[in-house]
Formats: structure tokens, sequence, C-alpha cells
């Protein structure tokens, strides 16, 4: 099921969707640019401004620019090691720096350099 918020009540949740979305269950993946969204939505001062909490996060590819990451919930970045547009190394670093009363961050490296979902072979 699709739910989509009429941009006339952003923040709000519209009526009735608590019958069908468990907030304690929703998670949220992004890849690339949308892996970088995921990374802000769940980092504790970046989204302070929102009451909802995601349970998990999945970010694949994305640019690992949160420094000093305060995790909101537990999060897994999967970055291909030789990829020139998205290095591994800013989100090994972002691991490295992030405070440790976060939730946990996991970092998985693959060999490849580009997004093995995107590439024809």
């Amino acid at each position: 099921m699709v739910v989509q918020v009429p941009s006339e009540f952003p923040g709000r949740q519209p009526a009735g969707l608590d019958r069908f979305v468990d907030a304690a269950r929703v998670a949220v993946i992004g890849q690339s640019m949308g892996g970088s969204a995921v990374l802000y939505a769940v980092d504790r001062e970046l989204a302070a401004q929102y009451n909802e909490r995601f349970r998990t996060a999945i970010a694949y590819y994305p640019n690992c620019g949160v420094t000093g990451a305060w995790m909101t919930a537990p999060t897994l970045v999967l970055i291909g090691e030789a990829d020139d547009w998205t290095p591994a190394e800013p989100c090994r670093e972002m691991v490295k720096h992030a405070r440790t009363d976060g939730a946990a961050i996991t970092v998985t490296v693959y060999p490849e350099p580009i997004m093995p979902l995107t590439s024809p072979n």
C-alpha cells in the first residue's frame, strides 16, 4: 500500500493512516541521492524536527557526508570500493567518527566500482 500525504498537510498524518501503518515497523531505503537522504532521515540532529522515527535504514551507494553521525535507527550502508562517484572511504570515515551513543552503523563494501543493481552485467 502506498499512501501519499497531500502537500497541503506537510508533516501531518492523513486521517485513517494509523489503521494501515504501524509506525514502529517502518524502515527507510534509498539508492544514490536517495541513499544520502536516508542517512539524513535517521541522523538524530538532522531529523530532530520530526516526531516519528524509522525502525531501520538502508542506504545503497550514498554520499556519506554526515559528519559526526548520530543515528536514530540501525543503519546499513552498501557501497562499492572502487566507485568513483560515491567512494567507500567517506562511509568508513562516517562510521569512524559516529557518536557512540547512537544506533549502530554497518558498512558493507563491495569490490565492484559501480552500483551492481544498475549495471547491465
